[in-house]
């Protein structure tokens, strides 16, 4: 493992000090490096090009592969500091109440017995290109109104079984019933035309 030092406040641990800990003269970069484990501000988010953030105004820090919640300005972090560069790893603190955004340049994929989600409120699924749904066994149940709106919508099914309470209508401009069989049609009274 390798040795760290461990600063209070990132004023004390600059890109040059943690350049001079990590490699000191004389050693070979295979030998164990000291590591500068820091805390401080971010000051300043990534621009275009650029996957770094400012860290108190002077230390440029990216973000760690496993740190998904994405700093905001005012965020106190904790980052680290060797050879390779720096990183940040936690978001300690935040000023003000925001959405929490968890962003990652790579796919995540999520795999447990069971997973949950819940919200008090709202629950948004959003994909902009393709969204898929499959299992076993699904069930779709809500309260109150649910509506479907699509361009084209496709079913495929060995049988569908549709009961109402109440009203059930079927309105289109044209509208085809066909059957290899048998068409059934039975009520106490029927209207044609």
């Amino acid at each position: 493992m390798k040795p760290y030092i461990a600063y209070d406040h990132a004023r004390e641990c600059p890109q040059e000090q943690i350049a001079e800990s990590a490699i000191s003269p004389g050693q070979s970069s295979g030998a164990q490096q000291p590591v500068a484990y820091c805390t401080g501000v971010i000051t300043a988010l990534p621009d275009d090009g650029s996957a770094n953030y400012l860290i108190d105004q002077h230390v440029h820090a990216e973000l760690a592969l496993s740190a998904l919640v994405e700093p905001q300005l005012g965020d106190r972090v904790a980052y680290l500091g060797d050879e390779s560069g720096c990183f940040v790893l936690h978001i300690l603190k935040r000023k003000s109440p925001q959405t929490l955004q968890l962003r990652s340049a790579t796919p995540i994929a999520v795999h447990a017995p069971e997973l949950t989600l819940s919200a008090d409120k709202q629950l948004d699924l959003v994909s902009l290109n393709r969204f898929s749904l499959t299992g076993q066994h699904g069930v779709v149940s809500v309260s109150g109104t649910l509506v479907s709106c699509a361009e084209h919508m496709v079913k495929q099914v060995n049988q569908l079984m549709v009961t109402a309470k109440g009203l059930l209508r079927l309105s289109g401009r044209q509208q085809v019933i066909t059957a290899e069989q048998d068409v059934r049609i039975d009520g106490e009274r029927i209207n044609m035309g």
